[in-house]
């Protein structure tokens, strides 16, 4: 049986062959300043502006594996994982890339021929779809390849909008798209499911393992409409589909007072400055077909995992989801952390947030009480640390945050649980938004953790109310300015003063200067015994309040006496507030 590491490397090697350049995989962070991604979640992301005609490489040809992960924004499927077969936070997408070479022809050839002569999966086993129109991908399947016609699927436009099909491929909502052909396996009549673009096309039968998207368009936005009667913008769409524009059906939000509003966007399609190639293939899914298994879970790679989780956890079960959930999560988690990703409460830092508590949770109702996660990372590295050096180079940093994570989220899980079990008993079937809300403000439970619970006991959670709340907060949080009574921050304070170093992570305790102090919203020298201020340091382990979690406690000491820290803030750099023991003086140093 081919390994996970040995499919990845055959698939390199492949292209290698052909003349593709190895690129390592990118960062999850969008580079170069990309603000329509949260997170990488395909191999082509890193070459979007080589798509784009705005970056010339010294090479046409490439090859890469690639570190994705979809949670949080347009692509997330945190709340899928661990309860299917085929849901991840994170993934590899094994693709191979044309920027102004090769196109369909070869595109297709190089695929058929690693997936039956290399990977020697049977070809009578391989479905192929099409987009609606594209008659050169249909012929050069059918007449070159040999795939019959009745295994070529054409697939229209199935999501309610001109180029809104499952064979037209786009990034997001803007940047480089085209139409797309899809490999499909046929696991055979023992599973239950049906072909591409037949009613039960969801069922496991038929698994999508390849998508080859020829890049022909750079989508953009032409314009949008606003509407304050969803009768008017529905009316507008019709109207834009019928004059044959290439508009999405409206959509809905809330402007500042609180009003719904629609809008309508209407995009432009341009062709790209010469067509290319962008193929995305899942490694765990090809890999489940490849070692004849029907869950991605099943492979030797996620096998590997649950087996030491199940250890940590004391768990007999090996086909328990909490177990699927904690070895989906860890990988997410520590890529995150290695590509500079810190748990925070906004941003992507906030979302690998959500994904630890998530995973702690899962081992909370598993029975676990103590530390277990940051345990996962060293199995991890055994089995992805060849493949991927910087996570075996960033290991030891990788543990001390999710160290550091379990550590405070544990001293509030199990009682933001007892409160959870008190709300669901007195509610029926559905979560209150103010309830959700009082879980992540007091307890630091991300709402979509509330609704994983509320949803393994049938329940809800009212998110419109939610999101209220959570309006309501932030509207409070942009009124006040008070960092405690009597103790006011501006931003007058803290010019000309770098961000504090957060060192938490590393250290318990740490060397600091003391850059800045306040007394009554007034810069001092120094303080003496009795005064209540604010300590600005250039460095610190303590954690900050933020976001419902509650900031450190401790000391700090000087030459001259010490410091009770009674609450630590962050407001554009790191903020202790301090009471003056009756002894001592404390100065600023310059």
């Amino acid at each position: 049986m081919q390994t996970t590491n040995q499919i990845r490397q055959a698939f390199i090697d492949y292209f290698v062959g052909k003349g593709h350049r190895h690129v390592p995989s990118s960062s999850l962070v969008p580079g170069g300043g990309d603000g329509s991604l949260l997170f990488t979640n395909s191999g082509m992301v890193q070459f979007k502006d080589t798509f784009l005609g705005a970056e010339r490489r010294d090479y046409t040809r490439a090859v890469s594996a690639q570190r994705c992960v979809r949670a949080g924004g347009k692509h997330n499927d945190l709340d899928a994982v661990g309860y299917t077969a085929r849901h991840h936070t994170f993934f590899e997408m094994l693709g191979n890339f044309s920027f102004g070479d090769y196109f369909k022809r070869d595109a297709i050839h190089y695929a058929w021929e690693l997936l039956t002569r290399v990977y020697k999966l049977p070809a009578d086993k391989l479905w192929v779809t099409v987009y609606q129109t594209d008659d050169e991908a249909f012929d050069l399947w059918s007449k070159e390849i040999g795939v019959p016609a009745e295994r070529i699927v054409r697939i229209g436009d199935n999501k309610g909008a001109p180029y809104a099909s499952d064979n037209f491929w786009q990034m997001a909502d803007t940047g480089p798209c085209g139409p797309c052909s899809e490999i499909f396996y046929d696991h055979g009549e023992g599973i239950e499911g049906g072909p591409p673009g037949s009613p039960n096309e969801d069922g496991d039968r038929y698994i999508e393992i390849w998508n080859l998207v020829f890049m022909q368009y750079d989508r953009s936005v032409l314009g949008s409409t606003e509407y304050a009667d969803e009768s008017a913008a529905r009316a507008a769409y019709a109207e834009a589909l019928a004059a044959g524009k290439v508009v999405v059906a409206p959509s809905a939000s809330r402007t500042p007072a609180g009003d719904l509003k629609y809008t309508l966007t209407e995009y432009r399609m341009a062709p790209l400055p010469s067509p290319c190639v962008d193929t995305g293939m899942g490694l765990e899914r090809l890999t489940a077909v490849l070692q004849h298994v029907h869950s991605n879970y099943e492979i030797d790679l996620f096998q590997a995992l649950i087996r030491v989780a199940a250890e940590l956890t004391d768990t007999s079960e090996l086909s328990n989801a909490s177990l699927r959930v904690i070895a989906d999560h860890i990988r997410a988690c520590s890529f995150l952390i290695v590509d500079g990703v810190l748990p925070s409460n906004e941003g992507r830092g906030y979302v690998l947030r959500r994904i630890i508590r998530r995973a702690l949770r899962h081992g909370w109702k598993l029975g676990v009480r103590k530390s277990f996660f940051h345990r996962m990372v060293a199995p991890l590295v055994t089995q992805m640390g060849k493949a991927y050096p910087e996570l075996a180079a960033k290991a030891q940093l990788v543990d001390r945050v999710l160290a550091a994570e379990e550590e405070r989220f544990a001293e509030t899980l199990d009682s933001g649980m007892k409160v959870f079990e008190q709300i669901a008993a007195k509610v029926d079937g559905t979560i209150a938004g103010v309830d959700a809300f009082r879980l992540y403000d007091t307890y630091g439970f991300p709402v979509d953790l509330t609704a994983d619970v509320a949803r393994e006991r049938g329940m809800a959670v009212d998110m419109d109310a939610f999101e209220v709340a959570m309006n309501e907060q932030r509207a409070r949080a942009r009124s006040a300015s008070n960092f405690g009574a009597g103790l006011q921050i501006t931003a007058e304070h803290v010019e000309g003063l770098a961000p504090t170093v957060f060192t938490g992570y590393e250290h318990q305790s740490d060397d600091a200067c003391v850059v800045r102090l306040l007394v009554d919203g007034q810069v001092r020298e120094q303080i003496v015994g009795g005064d209540h201020a604010v300590v600005i340091l250039d460095r610190t382990p303590f954690y900050a309040e933020s976001g419902g979690q509650m900031g450190d406690h401790g000391q700090l000491t000087a030459s001259r006496g010490g410091v009770r820290c009674r609450r630590y803030r962050q407001a554009g750099g790191r903020f202790s507030r301090a009471r003056r023991p009756a002894r001592g003086r404390t100065a600023a140093r310059r």
